[in-house]
Formats: structure tokens, sequence, C-alpha cells
């Protein structure tokens, strides 16, 4: 993903096509609203997904440590860090393609190949669908909850010092404050309805570990934006990019938690319904 977006800011800077809104002349794409759009969401799944394997991996840490708790939280975001990351470089290393036009599916830019180097990943890790099984079935079924539950305590300790100490960050606080609860009522209801419909771990499983993922890299993007905020006067640059970033994620990115959950309590039988020979 961070190969794909590099590779297209460099071809977006270069490639002059196209007069953007409101010019007369030709200038870079990179001038143009909707290329702009595709590099930014590009870059805010790229940050969202390092942080959530960066948290995964410090839980390992922390567990070889001797923590147990720690360990506890690793392989509760495991499949989260493994599928849904391997999901989103599908649609960065696309979006990489997209921005490269006709040019970027031949062989000569070479955007084709991040893209095809991004999906076998999928499968390597074990399959998307095998991976929220995992997550759905043993990792919260199992435990009735209780480390899903503990996570949403630390993402709700997050939203509430956004809301009493970052009054500047109040549209990523908005959009957490909405996407945590609405990860916390599917997962309950889905908590609810499994017992009496088994089908449903299949039908909707790979639609909420999307979901979880989403919500927790919009937690981790909101934690870089309050460093961000905290370190500005250090790099004015760096840091104000950081915060623009991560307020993309939380506009464009965390409004798909209202859909994805949706689809995951959607009733199994749309799933299951048609008999083998009507496929």
């Amino acid at each position: 993903s961070e190969s794909a977006y590099q590779h297209a800011v460099l071809y977006a800077k270069d490639r002059v096509q196209g007069a953007p809104l409101g010019e007369m002349e030709s200038n870079t794409i990179i001038k143009h609203g909707d290329v702009r759009r595709m590099l930014m969401q590009m870059r805010a799944l790229t940050e969202a997904a390092r942080a959530l394997n960066y948290t995964a991996s410090s839980a390992l840490d922390f567990g070889e440590k001797g923590d147990t708790d720690a360990y506890q939280r690793l392989e509760f975001l495991t499949p989260i860090a493994k599928a849904w990351a391997t999901e989103i470089a599908q649609e960065v290393t696309s979006l990489g393609v997209q921005i490269h036009g006709g040019m970027g599916y031949i062989e000569e830019t070479g955007a084709a190949q991040y893209m095809r180097d991004a999906r076998i990943i999928t499968i390597y890790e074990g399959t998307t669908g095998i991976q929220a099984l995992d997550l759905l079935g043993r990792k919260i079924l199992r435990d009735g909850g209780k480390e899903l539950m503990k996570l949403v305590v630390e993402v709700e300790a997050s939203i509430k010092i956004l809301k009493t100490d970052y009054p500047s960050l109040n549209a990523i606080t908005e959009e957490l404050t909405e996407a945590v609860q609405i990860w916390k009522s599917a997962s309950n209801e889905l908590g609810e309805r499994i017992p009496e419909d088994i089908d449903l771990v299949g039908s909707s499983s790979v639609n909420y570990l999307m979901l979880s993922g989403t919500v927790l890299g919009g937690w981790l993007m909101a934690r870089s934006a309050m460093i961000a905020e905290d370190k500005l006067s250090l790099d004015e640059k760096f840091y104000s990019a950081k915060l623009a970033t991560a307020t993309f994620y939380a506009k464009h990115i965390l409004p798909r938690v209202s859909a994805l959950a949706k689809a995951a309590l959607a009733d199994s039988s749309l799933v299951m319904s048609l008999t083998e020979d009507q496929f």
C-alpha cells in the first residue's frame, strides 16, 4: 500500500492532463480534486492499517514479557490486523492503478504490479473469510465479547479525552463516537441472534470484520491526531499533514461503518436461500 501510494504521488505530480476546474491551462493531475481524493484515501487507509498492525505487534511484545492480558489483546486483534489490512491493500493498490489511468493497466508504469502483489495476501493470510470466522466465532462468541468490550472501553476513553481536551478535533470526535456505538450495538445484536441462527456467522463475519477494522482504524487515527495536535509547533508541515489525514479518515472512511453494520446484521436467508442449482 505504501509503495503504491508513493508511486501514485510521483506520477500525479508529473503527469500533465486537463485543466483543473476554474483554470484554462492544462496542469499536473495532482491539481485535480478527484485525484487528490484518491491520494488521500490511499494515504489514510495505509496509515490506519499500519497503526493497527503496530498495535497488534506491540501486544505481542508485551505478551512475550509476561503480560497475559496483552496476549488476549493480540489474539483478538490478529484476524483484524491480517484480514482488514489485506483487504485495504486491494483498495489502495487499485486506486494507484486508477490514478495512472490507462497507463496503470500496462507494465510500463509498474502500478499494476503493486495490485498484483497485494491480491495474493488475502489468501496468504489464511483468507479473509477464515480470519473473519475466527474473529466472530472464536474471539467474540466464545468469550462472550469480553476482550471486545475491553477494547470498546479504551476507544470510549479516547473519545472522552478528545471531547474535553481537543475541541479542535471535533470532526474526528463526532464520527468516532457514532462509529463505536454502531460497532458496539452490532456486536451485541449478533451475539444475541447467532445462537438461534448459526448461518448468520458465515453470512455476516466478513462484513463484521471490516466493520471492526474500520472502527479501530478510526480510533488509532484519532489517537495519532491528538499526538499531532500536541506536537504541531515542533514540525508544522509533518504534523499538520497527520491532522489532515486523520480528519479525512474520519469524514470519508468512518461513514462506511453504518453500511457495514447493516450488511452484517442482514438476515442470513439472503445468503443461504438459493439452492445449489440456482447458482
